[in-house]
């Protein structure tokens, strides 16, 4: 009976990977590269430790899956690392831009060059669209630098490449790209219904030229014709700036520029007295 369930469960699991994401059962990333370029293939990198909960998420649930399996089978050379044992992966996680797991990786075997990335663990549709727009050499993360560095600036362009960014977790680079961006428009530009949900989400400096634009015309701000917009734009601008560490002499100064000055001494004392035990931290 034991030998029985014994074969079931190896079964199952050889079932598994049949349908799901056929991972190279070699290490080396040498051959891996060399079948790739054989193959004329994409390389798909799984970056995961064995400490890592979501990166078995992945494995046991969204790898195995035959949609999955058959997408990146026939696009993609798939390789896993463990980048904490593997000797190639361990050699590569710097030159790769991993710094947190799981981080999978897509390369161009001619170059060796990372093309995209995804951070963290979604669902199969999540994984497989985001493979998808790297097949599209102008979708591919290398690309949009290329474009980025030449000076496009639609704006269009500039939130696919936000995303990009975001999803390969270059979160500074995000943040980089975005004041470039929201520090060159005028208060026309910046107080409309298209740009006002990319001021909610991404200006996290409540010092920044956009967030005190938006202080001195709150007017122009609230009468954005979205769906309460009037509370978005005070809970975004209180927000911002009770996530500060102040200084006491910056938040009396603070009080005083700003006619919510009481009301936002009040809730930052209060945030950094439990936070941070009574310590004032020096601003930055």
């Amino acid at each position: 009976m034991l030998l029985n369930v014994l074969l079931w469960v190896l079964g199952v699991s050889a079932f598994a990977q049949t349908q799901g994401i056929a991972f190279e059962t070699s290490r080396s990333w040498k051959k891996v590269v060399e079948k790739a370029r054989e193959e004329g293939k994409l390389i798909f990198v799984d970056c995961y430790a064995d400490w890592c909960g979501p990166c078995k998420q992945l494995a046991s649930q969204v790898f195995t899956q035959k949609g999955v399996g058959e997408f990146f089978n026939r696009h993609f050379v798939n390789v896993q690392f463990n980048v904490e044992k593997d000797a190639d992966g361990k050699a590569n996680v710097a030159k790769w831009g991993v710094a947190s797991l799981p981080t999978l990786v897509f390369i161009d075997p001619k170059t060796e060059q990372v093309i995209g990335k995804l951070v963290g663990a979604g669902d199969a549709a999540w994984l497989v669209e985001g493979a998808k727009a790297l097949l599209d050499p102008a979708k591919r993360l290398d690309a949009l630098v290329a474009r980025y560095n030449a000076g496009e600036r639609e704006p269009a362009f500039l939130l696919e490449f936000i995303k990009a960014l975001g999803g390969a977790g270059m979160n500074a680079e995000v943040q980089q790209v975005v004041k470039e961006w929201l520090d060159g428009l005028s208060l026309d530009q910046l107080a409309t219904p298209q740009m006002w949900p990319i001021i909610m989400q991404f200006e996290n400096d409540p010092l920044s030229k956009t967030l005190l634009m938006v202080r001195d015309h709150l007017d122009r701000f609230y009468a954005i014709p979205l769906e309460n917009q009037q509370a978005m734009v005070d809970a975004t601008l209180m927000g911002r700036w009770c996530k500060r560490q102040w200084s006491f002499p910056q938040i009396l100064i603070l009080a005083f520029m700003n006619r919510s000055g009481l009301m936002l001494l009040s809730i930052i004392w209060i945030r950094q007295k439990r936070g941070q035990e009574k310590r004032w931290l020096p601003y930055g």
